[in-house]
């Protein structure tokens, strides 16, 4: 298995390879799309790859945007970056396929 950086510098390295392309950040309000399940019914995701994890902060501080430049231990109010959750507001409304998630019964 592939080990993938997600230190805020290495989304940082990430969001200037990309140029800040706006077209990589997933549909809906969560920092990554749904890819597909698995034999179990887990689901597995693609990371947006703005998004990145400080491991020396506590973990609801953890969060970090490289599109945004910003993390959750930066927010005077309520960030939820730590847990995926869109603070850059891009593609919010866009529809996410649900039918991903109906590919195995419970």
């Amino acid at each position: 298995m592939q080990h993938y950086d997600f230190s805020p510098s290495a989304a940082d390295r990430r969001s200037a390879e990309l140029g800040n392309d706006i077209s990589v950040i997933p549909a809906g309000a969560y920092c990554y799309r749904p890819v597909s399940t698995d034999e179990n019914g887990c689901l597995k995701i693609s990371l947006c790859p703005y998004w990145g994890r400080d491991d020396s902060r506590p973990a609801q501080e953890s969060g970090y945007c490289a599109y945004l430049g910003s993390g959750d231990w930066e927010s005077e109010g309520i960030s939820l970056l730590w847990d995926q959750v869109k603070e850059c507001g891009l593609n919010d409304d866009d529809e996410v396929p649900h039918c991903l998630f109906l590919e195995k019964e419970i």
